[in-house]
């Protein structure tokens, strides 16, 4: 006897067309297996008409201000009064003068800490410079000093976004360049993609929104683009 499939979740569908023995129950392997592609082009479908009736209503401006560089700049502005405070510390309280492997391990640190998004920073500044990105419903629009482009939300055929594990876990960010992350949006018939950094879309929630269906996240450890 065939159990009823069309009760069963996605998940448990999946959990026993990966287990079940298919030469042994193959009428059963066959209805798991049709139920659970059903149940998926529904969800897909239902996402996608998620996704159509947010868009049509969206409207978003994005671009890079002071705001966005003094914000992905705080976490830097931590870690100098932290090092400052342990430096001090040792070289005033604990008596071992202004110099000494406390100070080198101080200089060590601020080198890991800080040279990476120093850098981070400065090519997010030069790729996404004077971007002005707009999308009013379906229609999307990036100009800046030297780039002008236009798509509809239909036209998108990949995202993917690039960010460290802690940002996409929710774990705590021990260094400054846990702080940036990016993201390419390839446009149907366009060899361009279009890049989004942390500087025009903090955390990246326009994007992440923009597409889900078709979105794809990517783990690093320093997101250099």
């Amino acid at each position: 006897m065939i159990p009823d499939y069309s009760k069963y979740s996605i998940d448990e569908l999946e959990e026993v067309c990966s287990n079940i023995d298919n030469h042994k129950y193959p009428d059963r392997y066959e209805a798991a297996k049709l139920q659970l592609e059903s149940k998926l082009f529904g969800e897909n479908q239902r996402l996608i008409n998620q996704e159509e009736s947010y868009n049509k209503q969206a409207s978003e401006t994005l671009n890079v201000s002071r705001k966005a560089h003094l914000q992905e700049f705080f976490p830097t502005a931590i870690t100098l009064i932290l090092g400052f405070s342990i430096w001090a510390h040792f070289s005033i309280q604990q008596g071992q003068g202004w110099t000494g492997s406390h100070s080198i391990l101080i200089l060590i640190w601020f080198a890991l800490a800080l040279i990476p998004q120093l850098i981070l920073h400065a090519r997010y500044s030069i790729i996404n410079n004077a971007f002005h990105l707009k999308q009013v419903g379906a229609s999307i629009s990036i100009s800046s000093k030297t780039l002008t482009r236009s798509f509809n939300w239909d036209d998108i055929e990949k995202i993917d976004i690039y960010a460290p594990s802690s940002r996409c876990f929710g774990f705590i960010r021990f260094i400054p360049s846990e702080n940036y992350s990016y993201g390419k949006i390839r446009v149907k018939g366009e060899k361009e993609e279009v890049t989004i950094t942390s500087l025009l879309d903090q955390e990246l929630l326009w994007l992440r929104w923009l597409k889900p269906s078709v979105t794809d996240c990517h783990w690093r450890i320093i997101c250099l683009v």
